[in-house]
């Protein structure tokens, strides 16, 4: 499929497309979960829709240029991911967020440049929780996503 049409049939996956016959999820789950997969296509989102989805969506789009292939060694990961809420991001310190860290295996040789190319996605995800990035503008609401990329040396 088309890089343009992606994200429009993700949008559309819930309701009509391949997820329409999956039986019990409620209609609000089936819009949240179109949102997502529509934004990690890269599709644009009407402004009143842009919170947590946005967050999200930019998350699944670096899983999945980190898993193209959608599967994972359990027992030797290329990337941990680890997330949690914190309380003291901003200027100030006084801003509640998501704080997410990549936690990537150090090599000596490595051919495919993972710790490269994954700091350039997370770019991506970091300017999810920018100010001008919010639903409804810059006093519209959105919460702050600090992203951390750390080389493990053991």
């Amino acid at each position: 499929m088309s890089k343009e049409l992606s994200s429009t049939a993700a949008l559309y996956s819930t309701s009509a497309g391949t997820l329409s016959s999956a039986h019990g999820i409620p209609h609000t789950d089936r819009t949240r979960l179109a949102l997502v997969f529509q934004e990690r296509y890269g599709g644009e989102l009407p402004p009143q829709e842009r919170d947590f989805k946005l967050y999200l969506g930019k998350l699944g789009l670096v899983l999945a240029q980190l898993y193209p292939t959608r599967t994972v060694d359990p027992a030797r990961p290329r990337v941990l991911l680890t997330a949690q809420w914190l309380s003291d991001l901003g200027e100030r310190k006084n801003e509640w967020g998501i704080g997410l860290k990549f936690l990537v295996e150090k090599a000596m040789f490595d051919p495919t440049r993972l710790k490269k190319e994954l700091g350039q996605d997370l770019k991506k995800t970091r300017k999810a929780g920018k100010r001008k990035n919010r639903a409804k503008g810059r006093d519209g609401w959105g919460m702050k996503v600090e992203v951390q990329l750390v080389e493990d040396n053991t």
